[in-house]
């Protein structure tokens, strides 16, 4: 009997740590640098643990005479063929764009970010990225 309550005590708990595992992650960015002439920043690898749409959204992006800039982010799966997905754009001051069905699968990803148009200082980019 002891041993029948401590496993339905043991099921009880990997449940509840699987229902909390089981939602998506956001990640926020403040302040990170996109280096100049149309340079590409590159996050950190991150686990996506559900099957779920990504997207990202530009909170501020501002070169040092405050110009403002739309950002374009790209999604880099790194345990599948197909890799990367398309580059979608957000609008500075909380423009959000997501990759629909693209790289929707359980995977590890990285989130690449770039100016749309053409930067000659370095941006300094403000916002999330939706796993």
């Amino acid at each position: 009997m002891k041993y029948l309550k401590n496993t339905i005590i043991l099921v009880g708990i990997f449940a509840i740590i699987g229902v909390v595992n089981g939602f998506a992650q956001t990640f926020y960015y403040a302040n990170i640098s996109i280096p100049a002439l149309h340079g590409t920043w590159t996050s950190a690898q991150k686990e996506k643990r559900t099957s779920t749409q990504q997207s990202f959204t530009n909170t501020g992006a501002r070169d040092s005479l405050n110009n403002t800039y739309t950002i374009g982010g790209r999604t880099q799966a790194m345990y599948d063929p197909v890799r990367y997905s398309s580059w979608k754009y957000a609008s500075s001051g909380g423009g959000t764009a997501n990759w629909g069905n693209q790289n929707t699968g359980i995977n590890d990803y990285k989130l690449h970010l770039k100016a749309e148009n053409y930067n000659a200082l370095s941006i300094s980019f403000t916002g999330s990225w939706k796993v």
